[in-house]
């Protein structure tokens, strides 16, 4: 059998980050920023965060604004629905079958252990 590919291999050539910024499962020890990082992530598609948790929920957990997505980084509730560390916290996305990638729950991870400071 031969097996060949057309796509380039190297995951840092195919989703290259800006210089000093973090980008897909890169180092983390840089400062994450909100707004560069959380916030793309939160806004994803994929997830649908923004589907149950954005502007329009009238719910505890509105991650549409830097003071929501704080209180559930302060809480451990937000690393810990994504990463699916905790069986008594509702994992997120709800209804799917698989988490967030490894990548982004690595970026939340980063932002929460520095602080979640809005920057």
């Amino acid at each position: 059998m031969l097996f060949s590919s057309c796509y380039k291999d190297n995951f840092g050539e195919r989703y290259p980050s800006s210089p000093g910024v973090v980008g897909p499962c890169s180092d983390t020890t840089l400062t994450i920023s909100y707004s560069l990082q959380i916030t793309p992530i939160l806004n994803n598609t994929s997830y649908n965060c923004m589907g149950c948790h954005g502007a329009s929920y009238h719910g505890v957990t509105k991650l549409s604004t830097y003071s929501g997505v704080a209180a559930v980084a302060q809480n451990g509730n937000l690393v810990s629905s994504v990463a699916w560390d905790n069986s008594s916290i509702q994992k997120m996305p709800q209804g799917s079958l698989s988490r967030i990638s490894s990548c982004d729950i690595a970026t939340i991870r980063a932002w929460v252990r520095q602080g979640y400071q809005n920057n």
